[in-house]
């Protein structure tokens, strides 16, 4: 009885078919009023043919622009997708962050501790709290802040647990967490410390945390006494035993 909201399908099946329906009807009509002028036909459906393939490589043009500054960045993560394919065991667990999270799984033999799109999925709400926790960890919000980071940042805990769950419920709104849903994270939260975050982690299969410190400067894994496996510029591997 849920509903998995899909903006894919809008894009890539009911805009086509639009457009397709569309170009159809506009050159019946065109036979109508210009019934004796077939040169003035062909020439307007051509007009309209050639503006919507200019609309589309226009649109391809300007996308890949857009994302081509963040997808040069991300040819960094090479030597690590490299390291996990011939140097870690198949099935490794990885723990990680946005965006390197989300390639692992694509580009090597190995898993991540969390990913996005484990909304969609039957792993329980515990499991994608308890990796949203470990992060907010990292980024280093205090115990004695946590109760008001969570109210601050209710829109992240949807996105981590829920998704669309609630989103098209009457009343409700769809990036807000329940009180009782932050209060529960909050008192998880206090009982993480230094001394046992590694532990926390435990509970769940992992096997390396790969610090990126360019985009999550703040983690500090140091301060764990990790072993370090490899190292890549701005990227680390830590062993976790």
């Amino acid at each position: 009885g849920l509903y998995v909201f899909n903006h894919h399908y809008h894009w890539y099946y009911s805009t086509p078919l639009i457009i397709i329906n569309v170009v159809i009807i506009l050159y019946i009509i065109l036979q109508h009023f210009f019934a004796q002028k077939k040169n003035i036909i062909n020439i307007l459906t051509g007009a309209i043919i050639i503006l919507f393939f200019y609309n589309g490589i226009l649109t391809q043009y300007l996308s890949y622009k857009f994302v081509l500054p963040q997808v040069i960045d991300e040819q960094r993560y090479v030597p690590v997708f490299s390291w996990l394919n011939n140097e870690s065991e198949k099935e490794a667990s990885i723990f990680t962050s946005y965006p390197l999270m989300r390639m692992i799984p694509a580009t090597t033999h190995s898993n991540v501790y969390y990913h996005g799109t484990g909304i969609y999925t039957l792993i329980s709400d515990e499991r994608l709290a308890h990796a949203y926790l470990a992060e907010v960890y990292l980024s280093g919000i205090s115990s004695e802040n946590i109760d008001a980071y969570l109210n601050e940042h209710q829109a992240d805990i949807v996105g981590y647990v829920f998704g669309y769950r609630y989103a098209f419920q009457k009343d409700v709104c769809s990036n807000c967490a329940s009180q009782e849903t932050i209060n529960l994270l909050a008192q998880k939260y206090k009982t993480i410390s230094n001394d046992n975050f590694i532990e926390y982690l435990k509970k769940y299969p992992i096997d390396y945390i790969v610090w990126d410190k360019k985009i999550n400067p703040n983690w500090d894994l140091d301060r764990f006494n990790l072993e370090k496996i490899k190292e890549f510029e701005s990227l680390t591997v830590y062993g976790v035993k």
